[in-house]
């Protein structure tokens, strides 16, 4: 749901928020905004959002990896095809406020853009927070993070290797800032989980080339690395015990998983 708020609605919305053309795009999910008990589910969270006259759908901000802004399409509102959604510019407010006022007619949103919307806000929501130096370490030129991510770019069979990519998990420790040139090291595990052999074949085999510098546990750029690469069939709940989703790279492989996840979810 997306709305322009009225002058009569009062709300906390930034200086950059523009009343005669900007809308507020709703995060809280339908079952909690319709909900009949105030005290259960009293506020609703918003996000602003910018009309766009036009959108790339192949764009970082289209497919959901730019974790900052989400192009989310609308029909409805002429001259705009899009409404550009800012994570930063957040805002709660009572949900009694949406009783006081008429909101007129809204934009219309495809049920699938809305659940792509529900993934980008959950993959931020549940970004692996790790520590500055670690992050800097990996994504050195040939280290871990910037290696994998080259190799789910690269292409496999006249398609891209992260569309064969379900998920990405990650074990890091440890979980503290260290020193840049103070000895200690990052000890790293990741498990890079694919829908077909294929991709697991293919990723297993330049991986294995890529890190054989690491073999026996041996450091490397202040990294010891750990990883393997598995079809999810062949991989069980107690297998990711300790590992936390990483969605920093998982994103490449796009927002249907996530997409799905959220469907299948009963409502509530």
């Amino acid at each position: 749901m997306a709305f322009r708020p009225p002058a009569s609605l009062s709300l906390p919305v930034s200086s950059r928020f523009d009343r005669d053309s900007d809308f507020l795009v709703v995060c809280t999910q339908s079952c909690c905004l319709l909900s009949a008990s105030f005290d259960t589910d009293p506020f609703v969270e918003v996000v602003e959002a910018r009309p766009l006259v036009s959108v790339n759908p192949r764009s970082p901000e289209a497919t959901g990896k730019n974790v900052r802004r989400f192009h989310l399409p609308v029909v409805g509102l002429p001259g705009v095809a899009a409404l550009e959604c800012d994570i930063n510019r957040r805002l709660v407010f009572g949900r009694r406020q949406l009783l006081t006022c008429a909101l007129g007619s809204a934009p219309k949103v495809a049920p699938d853009d809305a659940r792509r919307f529900a993934g980008w806000l959950a993959r931020y929501y549940g970004r692996a927070a790790l520590p500055n130096e670690l992050v800097r370490r990996a994504r050195a030129d040939g280290a871990p993070f910037a290696v994998i991510e080259a190799a789910l770019r690269g292409m496999l069979g006249g398609r891209r290797v992260s569309d064969g990519v379900h998920s990405i998990f990650l074990s890091a420790t440890p979980d503290t800032e260290l020193q840049p040139d103070g000895g200690a090291h990052y000890t790293v595990r990741l498990r890079i989980l694919c829908h077909d052999q294929e991709t697991q074949e293919h990723l297993d085999r330049l991986l294995l080339a890529a890190f054989a510098g690491h073999a026996g546990g041996k450091v490397v750029g202040g990294i010891a690395l750990d990883f393997g690469v598995d079809l999810t069939s062949e991989v069980t709940v107690a297998d990711l015990q300790g590992y936390e989703r990483f969605s920093d790279l998982d994103y490449l492989s796009g927002l249907d998983e996530v997409r799905g996840a959220i469907a299948d979810q009963p409502e509530t």
